[in-house]
């Protein structure tokens, strides 16, 4: 779970209403200590609120699930490893957890989706049509954030020469931090 402000700014107001909160104390007229407390309660529990709102606090619950991506350049850059990379991703689809889910993503100039999101995964060769002759990372990254879901810890693993002859990936690198996304390159 993760917790974020996109306003923190206005919690500098905690003290400042806390400080509030016992100055009014002072000038209560109570006649029934328990009906005080109470109303100082309630207060405080309504001035955090409200500054909570303000602060635009949000609540991030993802899974114990992690769902991988694995983008593979399958262009002609990198044809002399296409086997060593299918058993590479095979070890490590044979190496995640029960509850996990893999996907499998080919790209050369445009990405295709060879496997979609599956706790379950068989994987031998590639099957896609894919343009061979550029390598576009921007764009594969693009498609392999789209397809992560929501609820579960995200990860995507890019195997490439990195010889990027299209697209600009560092242009998507704000959306894969702002995503929380686990990025590895191999």
């Amino acid at each position: 779970m993760s917790i974020a402000f996109e306003s923190p700014g206005f919690l500098l107001l905690i003290p400042v209403v806390i400080v509030l909160l016992i100055i009014s104390m002072r000038f209560m007229v109570i006649h029934n200590k328990r009906a005080g407390i109470g109303q100082i309660i309630v207060r405080s529990i309504l001035a955090i609120s409200l500054i909570l709102a303000l602060a635009q606090i949000s609540f991030k619950w993802t899974g114990k699930e992690v769902t991988t991506i694995f983008l593979v350049d399958v262009s002609d850059s990198v044809k002399e490893q296409r086997d060593e990379t299918i058993r590479f991703v095979n070890e490590a689809v044979k190496t995640k957890a029960r509850k996990d889910s893999v996907a499998i993503i080919a790209f050369g100039k445009d990405p295709r989706v060879e496997q979609y999101i599956a706790k379950e995964v068989s994987f031998s060769e590639f099957q896609t049509d894919v343009s061979k002759e550029a390598t576009d990372l921007e764009e594969a990254v693009k498609i392999a954030l789209a397809q992560l879901p929501e609820d579960s810890a995200k990860r995507i693993v890019l195997i490439s020469d990195g010889n990027e002859n299209e697209g600009d990936l560092q242009k998507t690198a704000a959306s894969v931090v702002a995503s929380g996304c686990d990025f590895q390159v191999y």
